[in-house]
């Protein structure tokens, strides 16, 4: 199947929804296949769509440490930083032995001095 693509004049990507329509329901190639649609999304800086596309990957490979930093990295991006921090310490929480994790956690802190008690 080809995948939509924008036609004349149109100014946008095509919706997340047309891009899971077109790739079908039992591939096993989602969660990677959302994850460089996120890429391409960012580089066309459209970071909604960036972010909508890594949901998607999360929601294909929920256990991927990877897939869910890039999430915070987008959400960064955004300038949401409450929510990444949030995300972050879940992140850290749930995979204490995984040392990125813990490294994106400080870096948080550092950027949003959002110190929270009980965790560090």
């Amino acid at each position: 199947r080809q995948l939509p693509t924008p036609g004349p004049g149109q100014t946008s990507s095509p919706d997340i929804e047309e891009q899971d329509s077109a790739l079908g329901q039992e591939s096993d190639l989602k969660a990677p296949y959302y994850y460089l649609l996120s890429r391409l999304y960012d580089q066309k800086n459209e970071p909604h769509q960036a972010q909508k596309a890594l949901e998607k990957a999360i929601e294909n490979d929920p256990e991927s440490c990877f897939l869910r930093r890039e999430y915070i990295a987008c959400l960064q991006k955004q300038k949401k930083f409450h929510l990444a921090f949030e995300l972050a310490q879940s992140l850290a929480e749930q995979y204490p032995e995984d040392v990125e994790n813990l490294l994106l956690l400080a870096r948080q802190l550092q950027k949003c001095h959002c110190k929270r008690p009980g965790f560090l």
